[in-house]
């Protein structure tokens, strides 16, 4: 027998993590330090209604459990009933398997409020729910783009600013590169959305960014009436509505395929663009459990081609996302996370002719690892630089020093407090194709930003953009 058939006795547990410390808006670390766990499982008597979509309402989750202990209560008491700034996760894993530890996640996000309150002969507890809804309200973002970066790559930075939101799967047709130097300022989730042109969305606190012909590569389950299929198929506008026996093994963005014997007109493979769970799971109580599922229909899309699935191209589930190249090697979040990683520079490519290596040539100096910003100004005066040797035909470059940190600058006499190199924004370096004499000329009278003066001691020049441009020199 298919597993999909097997739908028998349902069960679940609720794992609720609330947060005791006293920081406002805490960081993931603070909370993993500070937080209770108090975990609610069958056959205490729980209803539900779950939503979740990848349209730009985030998924919702709505819970009323029946006849908690005193204690357990006691410990779910939030002093401030919709207090948004603090972080209080919810994870609910539903479905027909008796070992909790293998039921599929149905919901995880943050508790927007819990209370408690007696209705008859029962004292019901009440839990509303939002996938992200800490991050999406609470990540902004400050960065700035060099010219030549794939939408990708920002995707990926952004992606990473979240603090309990993971990055997902970014799709094939996000393939635009920034033309001209950009600033990304505002709350992160709408950057991506503006970004993405709102293909971006959150499921189960991942971040995934599909476009519409693009779902996420995995099983396709056949939903029949042997399967759970209720009624008949109902199309509406572009989408099929589909009710089914509870089916928590499903996720948005994924590929199913209806098989009706009434409404033969609609089999096929189509996408999950939204599901609704809704019923009671309970040890002394019947009740219904029915999840209804939006699906895509492919023929209202444009169609690009795809793997035999009804014109969807399929993307795998489980895609490292920090192998994404661009024409600046890789993302600034993957420099940063191998300097963590591994404690010294990758030798990937900035450019035709840079790499981060020589940008950090002091890295094992330093005794810190560089910010973001400091990443991404290295980035654009290496990509600013490249361009000026691709024009005057200066050969091949050596770089004597990129980035220092405060500290390690410090301990080089005559370099200055503010020096731009703590903020990358400043390369020593000479060139195959001339003298130190001829390329400083060549600098001095062409170079659009201004410099500060030429250094003969030791032999290099100060390629510097952090001035500003020099007027007249564009």
């Amino acid at each position: 027998m298919s597993m999909w058939n097997q739908k028998t006795q349902r069960n679940y547990s609720l794992q609720l993590s609330i947060y005791t410390g006293t920081q406002v808006a805490p960081s993931l670390d603070e909370f993993k330090n500070h937080h209770r766990e108090v975990t609610i499982d069958y056959p205490i008597t729980m209803e539900f209604e779950i939503v979740r979509n990848f349209c730009a309402t985030l998924n919702s989750c709505d819970l009323k459990i029946y006849n908690l202990s005193p204690t357990t209560r006691d410990a779910l008491f939030l002093d401030d009933r919709y207090n948004l700034q603090n972080y209080n996760g919810i994870i609910l894993r539903a479905g027909y398997d008796p070992d909790t530890k293998n039921l599929p996640v149905v919901f995880s996000g943050n508790i927007w409020y819990i209370y408690s309150e007696r209705k008859g002969a029962n004292i019901i507890t009440t839990i509303h729910a939002i996938d992200a809804g800490w991050d999406v309200t609470s990540t902004f973002t400050s960065f700035n783009i060099a010219p030549g970066v794939t939408d990708k790559a920002i995707f990926n930075i952004l992606m990473k600013s979240f603090q309990y939101t993971k990055p997902g799967v970014v799709g094939n047709s996000f393939d635009n590169t920034t033309q001209e130097n950009s600033v990304l300022f505002g709350r992160t989730y709408d950057l991506l959305q503006n970004k993405s042109q709102n293909k971006a969305f959150i499921d189960l606190e991942t971040v995934h960014i599909l476009d519409n012909n693009e779902a996420l590569e995995g099983e396709v389950p056949l939903i029949s009436s042997e399967t759970g299929l209720l009624g008949t198929p109902r199309r509406e506008n572009t989408f099929l509505s589909i009710d089914t026996i509870f089916e928590p093994r499903i996720k948005v963005a994924q590929l199913l395929e209806v098989k009706s014997g009434v409404a033969t007109q609609w089999n096929g493979q189509f996408k999950v663009c939204g599901l609704t769970h809704r019923g009671v799971i309970s040890g002394s109580e019947c009740g219904d459990a029915i999840t209804t599922f939006n699906l895509l229909a492919p023929n209202q899309l444009h169609n690009k081609g795809g793997n035999n699935t009804g014109g969807f191209n399929t993307i795998p589930d489980n895609k490292n996302q920090t192998n994404v190249n661009s024409p600046i090697g890789r993302s600034i979040y993957d420099v940063h996370q191998y300097l963590v990683d591994y404690g010294h520079p990758p030798d990937w490519k900035i450019t035709s002719g840079i790499s981060w290596k020589q940008v950090l040539a002091d890295y094992s100096s330093q005794g810190s690892v560089p910010s973001l910003q400091v990443l991404n100004n290295l980035a654009s005066i290496s990509q600013k630089t490249q361009s000026f040797m691709d024009s005057y035909q200066l050969g091949n470059i050596t770089i004597y020093s990129g980035w220092r940190s405060a500290a390690y600058n410090s301990t080089i006499e005559g370099s200055g407090v503010n020096s731009s190199h703590t903020q990358g924004q400043a390369l020593d370096c000479s060139f195959s194709n001339y003298s130190i004499p001829q390329a400083w000329q060549i600098f001095n009278t062409n170079w659009p930003y201004k410099l500060e003066k030429n250094y003969w001691n030791p032999p290099h020049i100060h390629v510097d953009d952090s001035l500003g441009k020099e007027p007249n020199r564009f």
